[in-house]
């Protein structure tokens, strides 16, 4: 065992089933990650295609050159009509075969005579017979340069006119760098050079240099002065190169690979391009959600999977963050219909079709909206968010923006800054109601925020680390409230900044208990909000449009004991932090998925003891992974659960209980209500709207 692992077999079971809930899969949505399957890289394609086009030119560049030779022959061996075996008589070229046509030419230098005599300076060290550069004087009085078999340069000479084609050896200084200094006047290689030394590597120098005496030498490269030997040609070549400055290309061994290597790096780039401008569209769902202004659908979207064709492989339950889908025997099923929100990842995922998302059952969405987010039992009164029925942080931004611009431009300028009627009254500080403050503050309306909780009481409930994953929350929404792929700490960073800076006027701890609209006698119509603060004291605002902006579950569900002051810090209705609570003993009401998930976590910390009560004597409710993984815990000693069991009252240090066997106490550090919420259906009802029924 290493050095972390427990001892102990009981204390080793619970580190095992620890171990083994980590790697579980967690509620929170799973990336949707690309593969080659959804976007193969055609651009591949597109790479290929460039550098074939590349070798190509480059065996076209090379044309001339017989089959394995290192370029094609120069013009005065071309003219010459020699064959390979004319000088190849081994794997190397002997000076005995150049001699043979330009007979013995010894070197008039004292330093090259040594390097001869001993074999390190040959013909071929500087002379390359393949793609050599030369001058190619014509009788009508024209100069070439030609490289690699190429002309390269051609201009008019006047001063020199052969009777024939003449050709004129230049050579790169290239290797005569091991034993000269190129860039030092005082260097003997000097007067062989051209005054213009741009670049070493690619110098010319003429050949009569090293077969010449210093005197000859000297009067050859001296322009307009004839050679003391007549040689009227190589005193043009030296006037070609001295004065017109002709520089040579560069060492033709490598052009090959140079035409391949731009054609593999066109190609990456190309590669490139392609990424970035076909990106990956974001996932969209077969039903979505519908397009503001329009209602929102009167049915429900659920995952519908062909048994016949289905793999098995998990794909569809990894993807969906609700644990609507399972694997039995060998087939995804739907087990949880009522928890599905309509997102396609699930459908997006299944590698072969089998899972499609389609309409099903009717589905109550709340209560009953105009296009632009009205009610339509009470005139006036907006909703947004979770209680319109449209589910997703993103779409409740979107519905509280929009639910703003419909009040700014269907009913009237907003009010003087002396008016104390509100032009709106937003109850709830979620992502609805913040994006509708926003967008009210930048419309000049005069509004006021109410919230029971605390700003995004909703967001800070998540748990710790939680990455929030909404559809399209990758890119950033067009409307004021700050929305991305973040965590959920970031996130409400974020939108706490934002509050401060635009300096929004919301009232926390304050819960809105009614909501009356009366008429005015021009004819007009007002609301009266009555909430009540912290201290219990009833606040009356008046304003002339109301935005209902709260979730669907509503404010969570107490326990029917009461609880005295004393305790009050003890007992918490949501877990964000399960690691805040390490070492302790922690007690959790309910058996419900919230419930479930919160025990197992809080089993994961270390010496923590977790205890569940539950008033049945079995699981009734909850996702069958959390059931599994909460039996494994137990099994393995890492929580406990008291079945049939209430609290009857709770004390400073201990939990008075009722159960099977009598009354009981148990201590505890932390205790967890986790029995689900109370839907807001008396607000609504206080403000005079319908919850209606489920289709039949």
């Amino acid at each position: 065992m290493s050095a972390g692992e427990p001892r102990e077999p009981r204390a080793a079971l619970a580190w095992l089933a620890r171990a083994e809930a980590r790697f579980a899969r967690s509620r929170q949505a799973h990336r949707v990650r690309p593969s080659s399957d959804v976007s193969r890289l055609r651009g591949v394609l597109v790479a290929s295609g460039l550098a074939v086009v590349c070798v190509l030119a480059s065996a076209a560049w090379r044309l001339g050159a017989a089959p394995g030779s290192p370029g094609p022959l120069s013009e005065s061996h071309q003219r010459a009509a020699l064959a390979c075996p004319d000088c190849h008589q081994t794997s190397s070229v002997a000076d005995a075969a150049c001699a043979g046509c330009h007979g013995a030419r010894a070197s008039t230098r004292a330093g090259h005579e040594r390097l001869q005599a001993s074999g390190e300076l040959r013909c071929g060290s500087c002379h390359a017979a393949h793609g050599p550069a030369q001058l190619l004087f014509h009788p009508g009085g024209g100069v070439e340069l030609v490289e690699r078999g190429r002309r390269v340069r051609a201009e008019a000479h006047g001063s020199f006119r052969p009777a024939q084609p003449m050709t004129i050896p230049v050579l790169s200084a290239a290797p005569c760098a091991g034993c000269h200094e190129l860039d030092r006047a005082t260097d003997p290689i000097a007067r062989c050079l051209p005054a213009s030394r741009a670049s070493a590597s690619a110098l010319p120098i003429l050949c009569f240099g090293e077969h010449r005496s210093v005197a000859q030498v000297a009067s050859v490269t001296r322009p307009g002065v004839a050679s003391a030997s007549g040689d009227a040609a190589r005193t043009a070549a030296a006037e070609v190169i001295t004065q017109r400055g002709w520089m040579l290309s560069g060492n033709p061994r490598y052009s090959a690979w140079l035409w391949v290597s731009t054609g593999l790096l066109l190609g990456l780039v190309a590669l490139r391009v392609r990424a970035r401008i076909t990106t990956q569209k974001p996932l969209t769902p077969i039903a979505t959600e519908p397009a503001l202004p329009q209602r929102a659908p009167e049915r429900r979207y659920l995952p519908q999977v062909d048994v016949s064709t289905c793999l098995g492989c998990h794909a569809c339950v990894d993807a969906c963050p609700y644990d609507v889908l399972e694997v039995q025997r060998y087939v995804a099923v739907v087990v949880r219909s009522d928890a599905c929100c309509g997102l396609t990842a699930c459908a997006d995922q299944c590698p072969n079709g089998s899972l499609v998302v389609r309409q099903g059952e009717p589905v109550v969405h709340g209560p009953r909206t105009t296009a632009a987010l009205e009610s339509v039992d009470v005139e006036g009164l907006f909703l947004a968010g979770d209680l319109s029925g449209v589910p997703l942080i993103r779409n409740a931004i979107q519905q509280g923006a929009h639910a703003v611009r419909q009040i700014a431009t269907r009913h009237g300028k907003p009010a003087a800054s002396s008016d104390p009627v509100l032009d709106l009254v937003i109850v709830g500080a979620g992502p609805a109601g913040l994006s509708a403050a926003l967008e009210a503050k930048a419309r000049g309306l005069s509004a006021v925020v109410l919230e029971q909780a605390s700003i995004a009481e909703s967001i800070r409930s998540f748990p710790r680390g939680k990455l929030v994953l909404d559809r399209g929350a990758a890119e950033q929404t067009s409307e004021r409230l700050w929305l991305k792929e973040c965590t959920k700490e970031e996130l409400y960073r974020k939108w706490l900044g934002i509050v401060r800076r635009e300096g929004l006027v919301i009232n926390e701890q304050t819960r809105v208990t009614g909501v009356e609209r009366f008429s005015l006698p021009d004819g007009g119509r007002r609301f009266r909000v009555l909430a009540e603060d912290a201290r219990a004291e009833t606040r009356v605002l008046h304003g002339r449009h109301v935005l209902l902006a709260v979730g669907r579950r509503g404010t969570p569900r107490k326990l029917e004991v009461a609880l005295r002051p004393e305790v009050q810090s003890r007992v918490h209705y949501s877990l964000s932090d399960a690691r805040s609570f390490a070492g302790q003993r922690v007690v959790v009401v309910g058996l419900g998925d919230t419930a479930l998930e919160t025990a197992l976590a809080l089993s994961r910390q270390p010496r923590t003891q977790v205890t569940i009560l539950h008033r049945g004597a079995d699981f009734t409710r909850g996702n069958a992974r959390n059931v599994e993984q909460v039996k494994r815990m137990c099994g393995a000693g890492a929580l406990s659960i008291l079945w049939q069991t209430r609290i009857e009252d709770v004390g400073l240090e201990a939990l008075a209980l009722t159960g099977p066997s009598g009354g009981t106490t148990l201590g505890y550090d932390a205790l967890f209500v986790m029995i689900g919420g109370v839907p807001p259906r008396d607000l609504l009802r206080a403000c005079s709207i319908r919850w209606p029924e489920p289709a039949r």
